[in-house]
Order: structure tokens, then sequence, then C-alpha cells
């Protein structure tokens, strides 16, 4: 049986996850160094005398590569170019780099979305199967079936038998057996399909539990992967290529010909007793996935039949989505059916010539121009450009600009479903346009304040200017909805909380007094070196905070408070309490393997994760987060409604500034991967801590730990 060994924990992350449709390959994760910086390439000291090892983590990072995680496999593939590596090795990697035009120094310059989309260009250019198969990834690990189904059903219409490509990796390899004999026009092909399509979201779903069950119980865990594999593995040997048939028995000849190899039926059997275990060990939930893929890949076992009698009793113990009490009561009150789910508005935007010159001189300077949606007029509305480094372009007939518009700007009452303002952001960070939707509903989901999100194309004096992302203006309309009272101050990063002279007021700005804030800083100033909480809990709703910075990790959102960028501060009248929310989170769910417990910019932030209160609060309110709004099965049904939604107008190729379809979906897949794994990398982490004093900013990154050791 072939092993892959898997080079940092996103490696074994993917691989886990994508394995029962990628290879039939068991995992044997060896511990390897492994540096965050972009500078440093992975150490591989560890393998340098074995060849064998070194072979494996090149196929390996190919695998990563087709599965979407392009800049770790680039990273990989660069140090395989380098160093003590087996001559062979290296001109392996070495023309595999080329291939992707990539060399080691430009993965070591460049940034990680770049060398990512480099890659995927390489898979692209293969052809249209590629394209079409991360389209079909996407809808059925997202449970889409009926949209996967019709995708296949018009690619035979096109491509005929040559469509099947499309689905290897997908689907089940007995389903495409059953495929290929067949014609599209048969009913028999469409059962077929169909319950392929259902067998492969199924397997998608054991796969992101599977890593929790080995935490739990690993011999249970073998059992599950064995189970979920056995098939698998068969159709991988019949299906490799003659080289690999005689090379790979014979290397392997002696473990897979053993005669005394477990049946899948005999593993089923077996499971059954160790369901048993498990439940009288109280791992209800480990003992319910266990008995689920027995009734998954031996429905008509002995073993399945005597587990049904059981699953019941189990599933009364699965644990329940417990989402923050104070949700339902901190809700805005205008544009509630604005921002309901539904259709991709559309906007036309009116602007003079000297309204646009206006904007040249100065773009936040709101200037005078007209609304258009159907047939309802909006005229004389403020229009500015928005957005900060990254986002921001200008108004110049080739750029895609960001607007804020303020129905109220020059006549005074007007509204626009009743809001008085909207952000339009051009999503020139985010190709997959919906990563503030989903990452703000999290929030709300854990009862912190953050915006809601709707999508609109958007049109300039008749000129397309495409898809755009509609984000909730924090006005005193949704100050008031989520916390009773908008007469107090509102603040926006860039900026800790000790620089209350530079932070931006974007409310009472007539008034001009910043007391509040200049007050936290002098606590922070005079708090206790030791438990500096005594007296900030005073000054700030430490609840909140906790709850707020731990879900920015959870989503690995590094530019925000974490790097004291994107960020919002509200400071309540009554309560005389600060409350953060979230902004600017348009680069979240990427970068796996990032720390919970990583180097804070924010004073505040090392407050909390550097001492021994804060800490503790800290760990308890993360593992209450993973029992409560991380739930990701509600996350990915969020996303499954933005993808069916957007992909249409991503692919009409309209506007400027545009993401191509084949990076919306990638990004998308990046998601999926990031959404369904990442409870695991946070569980290993909250067994861990570190220490150092709040009061010092640190620059280095975290060790990358392993997944498992």
């Amino acid at each position: 049986m072939k092993k892959v060994i898997c080079i940092s924990t996103l490696c074994l992350v993917v691989f886990q996850y994508m394995t029962f449709k990628l290879c039939s390959q068991d995992l044997d994760p060896v511990t390897v160094s492994f540096d965050e910086s972009r500078q440093a390439l992975p150490d591989l000291s560890g393998m340098h005398a074995n060849p064998d090892r070194q072979f494996q983590a090149f196929e390996g990072a190919q695998r990563l590569a087709e599965a979407g995680a392009g800049y770790l496999a680039a990273r990989i593939v660069a140090s395989l170019t380098i160093g003590k590596v087996h001559p062979d090795v290296r001109d392996a990697a070495t023309e595999c780099l080329e291939a992707w035009d990539l060399s080691v120094d430009a993965i070591r310059s460049r940034t990680p979305g770049e060398i990512q989309q480099q890659v995927n260009e390489h898979f692209h250019s293969r052809g249209d199967h590629g394209a079409t198969a991360w389209h079909l990834r996407n809808l059925v690990q997202l449970n889409l079936l009926e949209q996967a189904r019709s995708v296949m059903m018009r690619a035979f219409e096109e491509k005929g038998p040559d469509a099947l490509h499309a689905l290897e990796g997908i689907l089940p390899g007995k389903t495409l057996d059953e495929l290929h004999p067949l014609s599209p026009g048969d009913e028999t092909f469409s059962t077929v399909l169909t319950r392929g399509l259902e067998a492969a979201h199924k397997g998608f779903l054991f796969a992101r539990r599977l890593p929790s069950l080995r935490q739990v119980d690993r011999e249970a865990w073998e059992m599950a992967r064995f189970l979920l594999h056995h098939e698998k593995e068969e159709d991988h040997d019949m299906d490799a290529q003659p080289y690999h048939q005689w090379v790979e028995r014979g290397r392997h000849e002696e473990e897979d010909t053993r005669e005394d190899r477990a049946s899948r039926d005999e593993m089923a059997t077996h499971a059954v007793q160790r369901i048993l275990t498990l439940s009288s060990e109280q791992h209800h939930e480990a003992a319910e996935l266990l008995a689920n893929v027995i009734t998954h890949v031996a429905p008509d076992s002995m073993a399945s039949r005597a587990v049904s009698g059981i699953l019941p009793t189990l599933q009364r113990h699965a644990p329940e989505m417990v989402l923050d009490a104070r949700r339902s009561n901190m809700r805005p009150t205008h544009g509630n059916t604005f921002f309901e789910p539904g259709k991709v508005r559309v906007y036309e935007l009116e602007l003079s010539d000297a309204s646009i010159q206006q904007l040249h001189e100065n773009p936040k300077q709101y200037v005078r121009g007209t609304f258009r949606e159907g047939s309802d007029i909006y005229a004389e509305v403020g229009i500015r450009l928005k957005g900060g480094w990254g986002s921001f372009r200008m108004l110049d007939g080739e750029s895609k600009a960001a607007f804020t518009i303020k129905f109220n700007g020059f006549v005074p009452g007007q509204r626009f479903h009743g809001l008085r303002r909207i952000v339009l952001n051009n999503g020139v960070q985010d190709p997959s346009y919906m990563r503030e939707a989903v990452a703000y509903s999290v929030f709300r989901d854990a009862g912190i304040a953050a915006p809601r999100v709707a999508h609109a194309m958007v049109s300039v004096n008749d000129i397309p200017y495409g898809l755009y992302i509609q984000v909730e203006a924090v006005t005193k309309d949704y100050l008031k909805g989520w916390f009773g009272n908008a007469s107090g101050n509102l603040y926006e990063g860039p900026g800790d909380v000790m620089e209350w002279r530079h932070l931006d007021l974007d409310t009472n700005q007539d008034k001009g007094d910043r007391k509040d804030l200049r007050d936290l800083a002098r606590a922070i100033e005079d708090a206790n070196d030791e438990d500096p909480w005594q007296e900030l809990t005073h000054r700030v709703s430490f609840d909140d905070f906790s709850r707020f910075l731990a879900l920015e990790q959870f989503m690995n959102h590094w530019d925000g408070y974490t790097q004291v960028n994107n960020y919002r501060i509200y400071s309540h009248p009554v309560t005389r309490k600060f409350h953060f929310m979230p902004h600017g989170a348009d680069q979240v769910f990427e970068g796996l393997e990032h720390s919970l417990f990583r180097p804070q910019g924010g004073v505040l932030g090392r407050a909390l994760l550097l001492t021994e209160s804060g800490e503790s609060t800290y760990r308890k309110v993360a593992k209450q987060l993973l029992e409560g709004a991380w739930n990701e099965t509600v996350i990915l049904q969020r996303v499954a409604l933005f993808y069916a939604r957007l992909r249409p107008y991503v692919a009409a190729n309209r506007g400027k500034g545009h993401h191509s379809l084949e990076a919306f979906d990638h990004t998308v897949q990046e998601m999926i991967q990031f959404i369904s794994m990442r409870r695991h990398v946070l569980e290993r982490q909250l067994e861990r801590g570190e220490g150092s004093s709040w009061r010092e900013g640190r620059d280095h990154e975290d060790e990358l730990h392993f997944l498992w050791d």
C-alpha cells in the first residue's frame, strides 16, 4: 500500500480531506519543520537521506497543486530543487517549476496569491475538463447536487463520453465504471450519476470529520479510513499504468498480497465492536461517525444491520449549535427586507464631468450624482470613492472604483429601502465576492455587531463596472439596532487604541470629543502588568472583545485588529464600554495553518493572549465558539447559497477589474477546505500555549506545528 508524506499542516489536512476523491494512498505524516515566512522554504532535512521519501514528497506536492493548494505545493517543489536532494528528484522538481513558469526566487519574493494564481493557470491551461472539474467539485461539496447533475449532462451533450474525465477524482471509481458504457440519454445513466454524486457528497462529509475521530480514537480512525478507501484502492490498482503496476507490486508485494488482509465486511464487523466501546466511554459523536461510515460503504452487510439499532441512541447525544442569545435582540431594523437572501440587484450611477473631476481632486469628498434601480430614480445623492491600500481604485474609466452612496447627502431625509447610505465594495481582493458576507454572518451568530451583505451589478454612465459587494453601512441606524443607543463615538482603524488622537472618528465629528478613547489609553498605561483586565473590564466589553478576537483568528482575519488595521470600535454611551466590530474582512478563510495564538499587533490583543487571566478566558471562549457559532454545516450552506447565486454573474465576464471564473472557483474551493478543516487545527492549537509580556509587540511568526504528531 503506497504512502504519501505530508509536508505541512495544510498538506496533511488537504490530503485527509481530498483523499477519497484524489487518490487511494494512505497518509503517513512525517514531522517537518516549516517556516511561515515567505523568504524561507520548507525544511526537508529529515528526508535528505531517503530518496523514496523525496519522490513521495514531490508526488504529494503535485496532488496538493491539483487540489487547489498551489502556493504550498510550489514552496515544497522549490525546496526539492535545492539542498541535498537526489538528482532525479531535483530534475523532476525543476521541470515542474518550469511548467508552472516559476522559479525559487519568484516563490520567495512573490505574494501567496500571485503564486497560487500562477499554478492554477497551469492546470486551467490543460483544458476545459479541469475547469469543469473544479466547478463540479464545488457543487458536490456544497451539496448542490441537482446543479452538478445538470452541469454534467450539458458537458455530455457538448463533449460526449470525454466529459467523464471531469468526474475523475470526484465520483467513486465504481460509479465511473458503471457510467462508461451508458449513454447520457439512458434513464439508467441519470440514476447512476445521481447516486454517484450523492455518494461523493457523503464521502466529503465523512472526510471532513475523520480528523476529529483520530483525535478521539486512533483505532476507530484507522477503521473508518480503511472502509472509506477500500474500494478506491482496488480501483487504483486496476487503473494504474503498467510501469506502476509491476514496480509498485514488486516493491510492496509482501504487504499487498497478504492472505490475512481484512476484507471490507470483516473490518466493518470489527468496527461494530469499536462503536460499542466508544459509546460505553461516552464518545458518542465518534461512535456515530464510525457507524455512519459502515452504513455508507456496506449498507447490505450484517455490520450495517447491527449498527442501525445503535444509531438512534448515538444521534440523541449529537451536539447542537448554540447561538448567542443576544443575537435576536441586537439586529438592525432598517433594511431587514433588503438584506434578506435574494437576487443580485442592478444599479446605475450617473455622474457629470464636473463631479468626476471633483472625485479626481478629492476622492473621499461626496459629489452630486444620480442613482437608479430599475424605474426608481434617486436624484442629488452623494457619491464618493472608497477603499484603502490594496482596494482603492480611481474613477479613471479603466479601473473598478468602489463607492459609498449617501442618499441624504444633499436631500435631507432621502433613503433607499430605508437605508441612509450604502457601500459598494469592488472585490478586487476577493475573487469569491463572498468572503465578507460569510465572515460577518459568523460574527453575528456569535452576537458580535457585523454588517449584512448583498450583491449588485453596477454601471457608471452606462459603462458596465461588474459585480459589487454591497456591505451594510455602519450608520446611526445600524448602531441603534445593535446597541440601542447611537449617540456614542464610533472609531475606525488603522492604528491602535493607544493612538487615540489619530484614530478616525466616524460619528460626532462636529464635537470632536475623544475623551472616551483617551481614558481607555490611560487605563491601559496604568493597568496591572499581571492582570490588566481588573481595570480594563470597566473600559472594554471583555466578553465581546474575547469573542471578536477569537473569531478573527478562527477565520484568519490577519488584516483586522490583529494587525490594527481594519476594525471599528464603538463607545457605548450608557455602559461606557468599548465594543469591537469586524471590518474589511475580504481576505479571510485562507491560511489554514495560522495560529489561534498568533502575535498580536494590538495592545488589547496582547493583554488577552499573554496574560494568565486573559488567556484563560480566551481559551474558554474559543471552545464555546467551536460548540456554537463555528458550525461548519451552517457556514457551508451560506457558501453554497452565494456560490449558486453569484457564479452566473462571474461567468458573464462583464465589467471592469473582474476576476476570472477559474479564480472564483478556486477561491471558493479554498474557502470550503478552510471552513471544513479549520476546527481540527484550532482544537490542536488549544492544547498549546505561549507566554511573554503583553506590553511588548512581537513580529515573529509562530512555529508551525503538525495537526498530529
